[in-house]
């Protein structure tokens, strides 16, 4: 069993909910990290779990798990992980996530280098299956673009470094938003309007496998869809990007398919016509059109009353 760490250099914060397949591996790469074990630590907030989540990662003996009874959300969660954390540098991804080996190594080495800086978004690999799916292909050419993000303003929190300080200052993630409310984004335009210094860092790596079927994708698409009406009622940050999908002119535009194909060119895949037609179908179908009926559904659901029920809904 690894030593616990004392004083460490960085806190990793991971939100989790039912997912004991994957944060072994999360677990396994954190162990084989390249800085020394007492410069990290690891808090694993378990959300309302009804797998062996939190079990598998108390078996490791090293790790610092809080147990919620019913799901929060992965906002609230992260924050009260932040609040247990005892390092000022805070390192946020997700179960499903793999680090590289250099991972804790590298994000230290660039705030220590950059006195000013306050956060960092590290680059996100998307892992495919072999041969790939068009599903997964659709999935690594539009989603998790860490530089474009970063450029933007924030960081997907697969990847995101912060000062705890700044965190703190910026209040934290939006605990009234429901995930996939782009709760990152949120609180990355937060941060920029107190002009907080970002930065993209290509060597702060982790892993994320794509999605490999259609119908994970299409599930994606819908609930991006539902949480961006819960995004428009409570963002702390308005702006044209709250804009419902069903009013954008440009809402059917198989982004992925076409602008961003390049992310799969520069990995050396390169799709045929008969594969880029598929992917352009598929992700019309699976984002595209789940998008909009999923933010329609959501509106309306903000719009109408919820009647109690005996156990908390998830969010």
């Amino acid at each position: 069993m690894p030593p616990v760490s004392e004083d460490p250099r960085v806190s990793v914060v991971v939100a989790a909910r039912n997912a004991d397949r994957d944060i072994g591996r999360l677990l396994d790469a954190l162990e084989s990290q390249s800085a020394a074990r007492e410069d990290f630590e690891l808090i694993v907030f378990d959300d309302g779990s009804t797998d062996r989540t939190a079990a598998v990662v108390e078996e490791r003996g090293w790790p610092t798990v809080i147990r919620a009874d019913r799901p929060m959300g992965a906002p609230a969660a992260r924050n009260l992980a932040v609040e247990r954390a005892r390092a000022e540098l805070i390192a946020v991804t997700d179960a499903d996530c793999v680090p590289d080996r250099d991972w804790i190594a590298a994000g230290v080495r660039r705030f220590a280098a950059d006195a000013s800086l306050e956060r960092l978004g590290g680059a996100i690999e998307v892992t495919l299956p072999e041969p790939p799916t068009i599903a997964a292909l659709v999935d690594a050419a539009r989603f998790l673009d860490q530089e474009r993000m970063v450029a933007m303003g924030f960081a997907i929190s697969a990847n995101f470094w912060v000062r705890r300080g700044a965190f703190l200052a910026a209040g934290g993630f939006n605990p009234e938003l429901r995930p996939n409310a782009q709760e990152d984004a949120e609180l990355g335009r937060v941060m920029s309007a107190r002009n907080s210094p970002i930065a993209y860092a290509p060597d702060v790596r982790v892993a994320h496998p794509a999605r490999a079927t259609v119908r994970a994708l299409a599930q994606k698409g819908y609930r991006l869809g539902r949480a961006h009406a819960t995004l428009r009622r409570h963002a702390r940050v308005g702006g044209v990007w709250l804009r419902p999908y069903f009013l954008r002119r440009k809402a059917f535009v198989p982004i992925g398919s076409w602008r961003r194909i390049g992310r799969l060119h520069a990995r050396g895949i390169h799709p045929t016509r008969w594969q880029r037609a598929r992917m352009v179908a598929v992700e019309t179908a699976c984002i595209s059109c789940a998008h909009v009926i999923g933010d329609l559904v959501g509106t309306a659901r903000m719009g109408v009353p919820q009647a109690p029920r005996g156990r908390p809904a998830k969010r």
